[in-house]
């Protein structure tokens, strides 16, 4: 994961202090309980453990020169944070206030920070992602913009739903897309499919646990990465990883947490 290579880095001598933004659904999970304010790691992610992210400008704000692009444009922590850096690349803004900025305007999910804040969070923004010359572009639409974040805020998508609601609207859009109508209900069944594994891991699991499963606020200890990483590998191999299948991950997760880390447990509900 990332701590532990930055971990490697560090100690190799490859950077003095590293800047690290992360977009994806659980991202927080990544960092949450396992990067020490004592390595020089600034650490931050569009959401906490246990949430999705969310796309920005989709549906009928996704066409670039009158043209759909079908997909969200962006995500709404990304985009929010990397204007905001374009605009305040010559400024003194702080990655502090970076951040409280992008957290305020990035109101679907909770971004957070973690690792050395307190200190790396006082430097300038411009210390990590260089100095612009003279030719920068002087207007730039974005976080200081009222209606760019508007826009933005509005047309946002759940991450994990994205693809769902754009097939939705080509399958009911005027005569209706053949191809999406199709592909829509390919996406609905493999939907149910991923409900009805999450149900049957979680009824094993809690057999095997002796009781229910907890689905609290994650935490890392070095037996549950050992325990998650064998859980996630036999499910590979068992039934398969895909787009849709990915929020299993954390079902895993709250398995072995149920299980006090026994892998041997959990890959007993994996096989059932």
């Amino acid at each position: 994961g990332p701590v532990l290579r930055s971990k490697s880095m560090y100690n190799s001598g490859m950077f003095k202090q590293l800047v690290f933004y992360l977009e994806t659904c659980e991202s927080g999970s990544m960092f949450e309980g396992l990067l020490s304010a004592e390595l020089p790691v600034y650490a931050v992610t569009a959401a906490n453990a246990h949430e999705s992210s969310w796309g920005t400008f989709c549906g009928a704000a996704s066409q670039v020169a009158g043209v759909s692009m079908k997909t969200c444009l962006g995500d709404l922590f990304s985009v929010t944070w990397m204007t905001d850096s374009d605009v305040k690349a010559r400024s003194r803004e702080t990655l502090e206030a970076q951040f409280q900025k992008v957290k305020q305007i990035t109101n679907k999910s909770h971004v957070m920070r973690f690792g050395d804040f307190l200190h790396i969070g006082s430097e300038q923004v411009s210390d990590f992602q260089g100095r612009t010359g003279e030719d920068q572009v002087d207007e730039v639409h974005g976080v200081d913009n009222n209606d760019f974040v508007m826009e933005a805020q509005r047309s946002a998508a759940n991450a994990r739903d994205a693809k769902i609601e754009y097939l939705r609207v080509a399958a009911s859009a005027g005569a209706g897309d053949a191809a999406a109508a199709e592909a829509l209900r390919l996406e609905l069944e493999e939907r149910a499919e991923v409900a009805r594994i999450r149900d049957e891991l979680l009824s094993a699991g809690a057999g095997s646990a002796g009781g229910h499963v907890p689905a609290g606020v994650a935490f890392w200890t070095s037996e549950l990465l050992d325990c998650h990483a064998r859980a996630a590998d036999a499910f590979g191999s068992a039934c398969g990883w895909s787009e849709e299948r990915l929020g299993l991950s954390r079902t895993l997760y709250d398995l072995c947490v149920a299980s006090s880390s026994s892998a041997e447990q959990v890959l007993a509900a994996v096989a059932q």
